[in-house]
């Protein structure tokens, strides 16, 4: 996945950094920091598609990322969950 430092077109800028290491990481800091601002949750899904790297084309045609965008199940999905729900990822490793 997005777990790569060193990424070619990352964002290293002073801003960029504070958000975390690779993209992954920074994703995973986006759902925590929502959960934390909205703790009665959101309407926002989430899901990690494992295997798939910063890929538009792979993430929206996979089948998390096709279930996140039309509403089916996200559970068979890497880690899921919505926003502030018990369920799925809500912190940071």
């Amino acid at each position: 996945a997005d777990t790569d430092p060193n990424e070619e077109d990352l964002d290293r800028s002073c801003g960029g950094e504070a958000q975390g290491p690779y993209r992954f990481m920074r994703a995973k800091y986006f759902i925590s920091y929502l959960a934390r601002r909205h703790p009665e949750g959101t309407a926002q899904d989430y899901a990690f598609v494992a295997g798939v790297p910063h890929d538009n084309r792979r993430m929206f045609t996979s089948a998390c990322g096709l279930a996140v965008i039309f509403g089916g199940s996200i559970v068979s999905c890497a880690a899921s969950g919505r926003v502030g729900s018990s369920a799925g990822f809500t912190t940071p490793p």
